[in-house]
């Protein structure tokens, strides 16, 4: 398997976990502490929307002047472990992908407030869980 192809792989893998544990753990919070679908939308939103900040930020290019540094970055130079653990999932196990060769953490940050914008529109525009305004 070509490493263009274990890119975009292990950056499905990481979106759809990290969206996965974003909805879960959003959805259960909401629910607990005694809210509806509705506040389950809404912290869905919030999150989506600070993500999206935070990714957005970290997609910018650094600055041109050589003196500059970004002012913030979520890459690391090491791997966490989640991310060692979706390189014990096929394809990635018998292709392992380096590190360095991955796509940056803020693009799969960005992609995910995308994916977790998505589902809270879906909730409101399919599903009809929308805040009433009676």
């Amino acid at each position: 398997m070509n490493q263009r192809t274990l890119q975009l792989v292990e950056f499905l893998y990481w979106v759809l976990g990290a969206s996965l544990s974003v909805i879960a753990v959003a959805g259960a919070i909401a629910l607990a502490t005694g809210g509806t679908l509705v506040t389950v939308k809404v912290v869905l939103f919030v999150i989506g929307v600070l993500l999206f900040g935070v990714g957005t930020i970290g997609v910018r290019p650094a600055p041109a002047a050589p003196h500059k540094s970004k002012s913030m970055s979520l890459e690391g130079s090491s791997q966490t472990r989640f991310e060692s653990w979706l390189q014990s999932l096929p394809p990635l196990n018998t292709t392992p992908l380096r590190f360095a060769d991955r796509v940056g953490r803020s693009w799969k940050i960005l992609v995910t407030s995308l994916v977790v914008l998505g589902v809270s529109a879906f909730l409101e525009f399919r599903l009809g869980i929308a805040v009433s305004t009676v």
